[in-house]
């Protein structure tokens, strides 16, 4: 893609979330090396672009690092800054050094959309003589892992906070302190605080009867179980199907059923299973890329997200949607489970009832055709914000709660049923 539109903030849409990795100058090059193997343990299953600082950084990364595409900055200003976060799917933002060779917006922007920004051998110089506003970025971002004694106490000197950096100095013989890997691997998997000022009205307009028929206009949402199950005709037979290799096999073409649950859109190309009746789902890119009749949002907070996307974004039609949260379908802290989509949407079959529940595509990245059929090229693995053991105890417990008819199609999930009705 060429750097025009780049600089434009237009970048070609990664297959995964990504990591940008920010490289101020050829100096911090030789850390990199290191830095992305840690990444690649810490981080499966996700995209890496390099931001160049210098041409001499540029050449560099082309010549040494076989992963990852080297991206142009966008244009300074919150329009190109906010599509360029957006198109690259950031999950994270990692200077080395200094961050403030990177424009402004881009910072401010990954602050105010929830991207976490950790700083790894930072080091800042004379800080005495910055601008208010480069002192109040500074405690907008999350880590900070100083260089040395005087990176330390120019920190302390900007008010961020003791438990915003490491306790410990990088140390050259490690790509990122121990402290630093924790922290990382934390705000990968946190949920985006909701700090947009638009998303926030939305919210509060969520939450107040007043503005629910405006709401509604764009998003109905159903407010209690006897509700949904009303919306889908009572159903008697739930087919849940996940996106694994065993939502094609063969012997679901002998089950029928009177409502079909999905997640997300990655089956809908497959040409098998494609009329769902719910969808399970907490991206944005889903709300317009298929047309179930009821879209279902784990939280609130998911909530606030996606109908504050769906209200604003043209490609997106009326919908008519249930937050599992508000109908307490899931038990306990749900940022301390972390559930699948495929996990809740088995939460959510079985709150309603059905005399009968068909499960498929539930193979917990164990099947060795692989995570998706027709797809030898992502990698089997849970991506970083959810826990496989957590995963599998939160299904198999949901699992034991069904009183009606199961079955259950891929080797795998039954095999750990079987395991599970033994104890």
């Amino acid at each position: 893609m060429s750097r025009f539109l780049q600089k434009l903030g237009w970048v070609r849409l990664p297959k995964n979330r990504s990591v940008l990795l920010c490289v101020p100058d050829l100096p911090a090059c030789g850390a990199l090396p290191a830095l992305v193997d840690a990444l690649n343990r810490e981080l499966p299953r996700t995209s890496l672009f390099f931001i160049a600082g210098s041409r001499d950084s540029e050449r560099w990364i082309a010549e040494n690092m076989a992963r990852g595409e080297v991206l142009s900055l966008p244009l300074n200003s919150a329009p190109t800054s906010l599509l360029f976060l957006l198109l690259t799917r950031a999950r994270l933002l990692i200077a080395m050094a200094d961050p403030f060779w990177l424009p402004r917006s881009i910072l401010a922007k990954a602050y105010d959309i929830g991207i976490p920004v950790i700083v790894l051998r930072s080091r800042l110089g004379d800080t005495e003589s910055w601008p208010a506003s480069r002192a109040n970025l500074a405690r907008m971002i999350d880590w900070w892992e100083p260089w040395d004694q005087e990176a330390r106490l120019a920190l302390a000197g900007l008010d961020v906070e003791a438990g915003r950096m490491s306790a410990s100095l990088s140390d050259d013989d490690q790509p990122m302190l121990p402290e630093s890997s924790g922290v990382l691997r934390r705000l990968a998997a946190r949920r985006p605080p909701n700090r947009r000022p638009l998303q926030r009205l939305v919210l509060a307009a969520i939450e107040n009867p007043r503005f629910g028929h405006v709401i509604a206009m764009r998003a109905r949402r159903l407010d209690s179980l006897q509700a949904f199950r009303r919306e889908l005709g009572a159903p008697q037979t739930i087919m849940c199907l996940g996106n694994g290799p065993s939502c094609e096999d063969p012997l679901l073409d002998g089950h029928g059923c009177d409502a079909l649950f999905r997640v997300n859109y990655r089956w809908r190309g497959r040409g098998k299973f494609t009329a769902a009746d719910v969808v399970f789902t907490g991206q944005k890119r889903t709300l317009f890329s298929v047309r179930p009749h009821i879209f279902a949002f784990q939280t609130r907070r998911a909530e606030g997200q996606l109908v504050t996307h769906q209200i604003f974004n043209p490609l997106c039609r009326r919908m008519i949607y249930v937050t599992l949260e508000r109908l307490g379908i899931v038990e306990g802290d749900w940022d301390a489970i972390r559930p699948t989509n495929g996990a809740t949407m088995i939460a959510a079959a079985i709150a309603l009832e059905p005399r009968k529940l068909v499960i498929a595509g539930i193979d917990l990245f164990g099947d060795p055709a692989g995570a998706y059929p027709g797809d030898s090229a992502t990698l089997n693995a849970y991506v970083p914000v959810h826990d496989p053991q957590l995963e599998l105890r939160f299904i198999l417990e949901t699992l034991a709660k069904f009183k009606g008819e199961l079955i259950i199609v891929g080797d795998v999930l039954k095999a750990k049923w079987s395991e599970f009705l033994q104890k």
